[in-house]
C-alpha cells in the first residue's frame, strides 16, 4: 500500500467517531482474512539460483531440527463465533442492493442468504482457520428436532447455527407485533436446543430503536421467560452491525445466543 493510500485512510478515519472507526478495523480484519495469500510459482522463478549450496544445506538442516516444533505464536488460531459472524456481516454489506431490492418487493430471500454464507465459509481461507461446514444431507436427523440451517466445526466442535430473513413490511397492520411473534418462536426453538445460535438479517428498516424495542419485546415474552426458566439459560444479542441499502432504509444483522441469568 502506498504512502499516500495510508494517508488518506488516516484523514478519513480521524473524521469518525470512535464506533464508526471499529467498524472499518473490523472491516480491516475481515479483508484480511478472506483476501488469498501466497505467490505464483511465475513470479518465484526469478530467484532461483540466488541461494549457494552450502546455505541451502544449513537452511535444511534447521527445517530437520525445527519440524516437531510449534511457534503458537504464529500458528493460525481458529476462528470463534463472533469472528465468523464478522466475516458474514462483512459479505453482506457488498450486497446491500440486493437487500434493497428484496426490501422493495417484500421478499424473504432465506434461500438466498443460506446460499451465500455457505459459499462464504468454504472458502479455503476457513479451512485454514480450522473452520469446516458439514453438509446437511450429512446431519443425522436425530442430532436436533429438526436439521439446523449450518453445521459448523471448530476445533471438533459442532456449532449449530440458523438463519432468519426478516423482510419488513409497514404496510401490513401491526408489522411489528407480527415481527416480534416470529422472533418469540425463534428465540424459543433456541433456548430449547440450548447449544445454537441464531442469526437474523432484518432488512427495509427505518429506525434501529424500533428493533431494538421488538427484540425486547420478544425476550420478554412470557412463552420466552417460561423456556428460559424450564432451561436455566436466556437469550441475549451478542453483536449486531447495520448498514445502509438506500432511501433511508437500512439492513440490520444480529447474533443471538445463550448465557446464563
Amino acid at each position: 500500500m502506498s504512502a499516500s493510500i495510508k494517508q488518506e485512510i488516516i484523514k478519513q478515519l480521524d473524521k469518525l467517531p470512535l464506533e464508526l472507526q471499529r467498524r472499518v478495523l473490523d472491516f480491516a480484519h475481515a479483508l484480511v482474512m478472506s483476501t488469498p495469500r501466497g505467490m505464483s510459482g511465475k513470479d518465484l522463478l526469478r530467484f532461483a539460483g540466488i541461494i549457494d549450496e552450502e546455505d541451502l544445506k544449513a537452511m535444511e538442516k534447521a527445517i530437520e531440527e525445527g519440524c516437531e516444533r510449534i511457534d503458537e505464536d504464529k500458528a493460525v488460531k481458529p476462528l470463534d463465533i463472533e469472528e465468523i459472524f464478522d466475516i458474514i456481516c462483512q459479505h453482506f454489506i457488498t450486497k446491500k442492493e440486493y437487500f434493497k431490492l428484496f426490501g422493495d418487493h417484500i421478499l424473504a430471500m432465506k434461500g438466498w442468504i443460506n446460499g451465500e454464507v455457505v459459499w462464504l465459509l468454504h472458502q479455503p481461507n476457513m479451512k485454514e482457520h480450522g473452520l469446516f461446514v458439514a453438509s446437511r444431507r450429512g446431519i443425522e436427523p436425530g442430532t436436533k428436532s429438526r436439521r439446523p440451517d449450518l453445521q459448523l466445526k471448530i476445533s471438533n466442535q459442532d456449532i449449530f447455527v440458523e438463519l432468519k430473513a426478516l423482510p419488513i413490511v409497514t404496510t401490513t397492520r401491526k408489522w411489528d407485533y407480527v415481527l416480534a411473534r416470529s422472533l418469540v418462536a425463534e428465540f424459543n426453538s433456541l433456548l430449547l436446543k440450548k447449544s445454537d445460535w441464531f442469526v437474523s438479517f432484518t432488512y427495509s428498516l427505518e429506525n434501529r430503536c424500533i428493533w431494538e424495542h421488538i427484540v425486547k419485546q420478544a425476550i420478554d415474552n412470557k412463552s420466552v421467560k417460561q423456556t428460559a426458566d424450564k432451561v436455566g439459560l436466556s437469550v441475549y444479542c451478542v453483536k449486531d452491525i447495520d448498514f445502509d441499502i438506500g432511501d433511508n432504509q437500512k439492513c440490520l444483522i444480529s447474533l443471538f445466543g445463550l448465557q446464563q441469568p
